[in-house]
């Protein structure tokens, strides 16, 4: 699909994949990132340096030993081992839309917006006109481009989500394991969009069931 939304419990490995397959893009067809956030606290350089740590590991067997994935000024860059840098991606805020629009991000294969559903038992609020913004970022990153990927990805925190409205996710009928798959006939061709509710992983389950009692987003990905 165009638009590939996954939603599921939490520590499921949504991000983890979705960083896994930005590096195996880059690696296979030397296509770049966007990697999006809500709020501009979010990409904030203490969390935005941490994104790649869990995947050292796909790093080495991907690229070798002596290679890394820095974060430097909201681009991250594959470091080979005599020091030199190349671009691989980008992260950006959503409510930073309106600052992007004369930014050029070149080569982009994948767009991956993370936690695109709020965390309203936190009080976490959507943002004001949230799809526009979303409209402009994908203007702003897409341009001509007709062969882009865009994964949405989010914990089952709340089913009020603007995204979900937009590709019209009939997210009140769907049943953990459900696939639900829509098409959208545009000027440019078909849109093709995925909603995926993801089951919980059984080791995760099995390690947080023990600790927390009662929360059935955790342990099982319910609403």
């Amino acid at each position: 699909a165009d638009v590939n939304l996954v939603i599921s419990g939490r520590s499921n490995g949504k991000s983890y994949s979705a960083l896994k397959y930005v590096l195996e893009d880059f690696k296979k067809n030397g296509k770049c990132f966007v990697w999006v956030r809500r709020w501009h606290d979010d990409v904030k350089l203490s969390k935005s340096q941490k994104l790649f740590l869990p995947l050292r590991n796909e790093i080495v067997k991907m690229f070798g030993t002596d290679y890394d994935v820095v974060y430097q000024n909201g681009n991250y860059y594959l470091v080979d081992p005599d020091g030199d840098k190349t671009v691989i991606g980008y992260i950006v805020a959503l409510s930073d839309s309106h600052h992007l629009k004369s930014v050029s991000f070149v080569n982009i294969g994948t767009i991956v917006y993370d936690e695109f559903i709020r965390q309203a038992q936190a009080g976490e609020k959507v943002l004001p006109d949230e799809l526009g913004r979303w409209e402009s970022i994908l203007s702003t990153v897409i341009r001509f481009h007709t062969d882009i990927k865009i994964f949405c990805l989010a914990n089952t925190c709340s089913k009020y989500a603007p995204l979900l409205q937009y590709y019209k996710i009939p997210i009140n009928t769907m049943k953990i394991g459900d696939i639900f798959v829509q098409e959208f006939p545009t000027e440019a061709g078909t849109l093709k969009v995925a909603c995926e509710y993801a089951e919980v992983s059984k080791e995760v389950k099995k390690k947080t069931s023990k600790y927390i009692l009662d929360s059935d987003m955790i342990l099982s990905g319910e609403w």
